[in-house]
């Protein structure tokens, strides 16, 4: 059910409006017959779910207010808690545990259907993935030292040369070169099935240094794994981080 909450391509691909995710909520819990029950109890339930899934960042207000008393007010807060209790955890269950320990209702709902913890677990996956300060901005983030990373290397290696430093010159132009080497490799086994041009295009960025950005850029406007390509690009970029 979380998987079904969360397009792909995510907010940075442009593919879904505010409106749009508020509108696709309203459709998964009509179309399953265990969120209707949940919706037929707890009419509420639809808004926390929408404000969860928007995932706008909002200040983490916990509420203690128990789930027979709770009221649409309370579960619009509880359902913009979520995204600030993924944002602080490293790892999406930890999150959402957060959640539940802080929203007394949250608890008490996954005590009354215990599959739903599960949901939202991967409801969070799907969020943080398509989120701007989630996956998208430790991949661009880890894009940019990459570059760093590389021209660091080169500014190093010439100020070697013309010191007259000849063995940490050799050592330093060894090291790139076996860099560059692994990454055009990788470049070979991932577009070898979709032709030479194919991946004489792609060894382009590596030997610029701009590969980093160009994997960055497909993640982020939700690119997808190409029939013939053996990576997907998530596994691709990370791959050539090494």
């Amino acid at each position: 059910l979380g998987v079904d909450m969360v397009w792909d391509g995510g907010q940075l691909g442009g593919q879904e409006s505010r409106k749009d995710r508020e509108k696709h909520m309203e459709e998964v819990c009509k179309e399953s017959a265990a969120l209707r029950e949940v919706v037929k109890k707890y009419p509420w339930f639809v808004t926390m779910l929408k404000r969860a899934r928007l995932g706008e960042l909002s200040r983490n207000k916990a509420v203690k207010v128990k789930l027979e008393c709770l009221e649409e007010k309370e579960a619009r807060v509880i359902g913009n808690n979520l995204i600030p209790c993924l944002k602080s955890r490293k790892v999406i269950a930890a999150g959402v545990d957060q959640w539940k320990l802080q929203n007394r209702a949250v608890g008490e709902l996954f005590e009354e259907f215990p599959w739903m913890e599960g949901m939202f677990v991967e409801l969070g996956k799907g969020v943080v993935k398509s989120a701007p300060w989630g996956l998208m901005f430790r991949v661009c983030f880890g894009a940019l030292t990459s570059m760093v990373d590389l021209a660091t290397d080169v500014y190093v290696t010439v100020k070697f040369l013309n010191a007259g430093k000849m063995g940490y010159f050799k050592a330093s132009v060894a090291s790139l070169g076996v860099s560059i080497g692994i990454q055009l490799y990788f470049v070979f086994l991932q577009n070898k099935k979709l032709g030479l041009r194919r991946v004489l295009k792609e060894t382009f960025p590596v030997l610029l240094g701009f590969k980093p950005a160009v994997d960055a850029y497909n993640i982020a406007k939700g690119k997808k794994q190409e029939v013939g390509q053996t990576f997907d690009p998530l596994a691709e970029m990370s791959y050539m981080k090494g």
